[in-house]
């Protein structure tokens, strides 16, 4: 159970991380930025769906 909570927790650090830097390439590409957002958002999402 702990180290169910404690992958989920990695995989949401994970999400953040990629939402973070798909804003960053938004600046650059918005293309590629929107789709690592959106990959970032369905992992924190997952992240979160698994904690619970």
């Amino acid at each position: 159970m702990e180290e169910r909570k404690d992958q989920a927790r990695q995989t949401k650090m994970i999400g953040t991380a990629l939402i973070v830097l798909g804003i960053l390439v938004m600046f650059f590409t918005f293309t590629w930025g929107a789709i690592l957002l959106i990959i970032g958002l369905i992992v924190f999402m997952a992240a979160r769906a698994q904690e619970n």
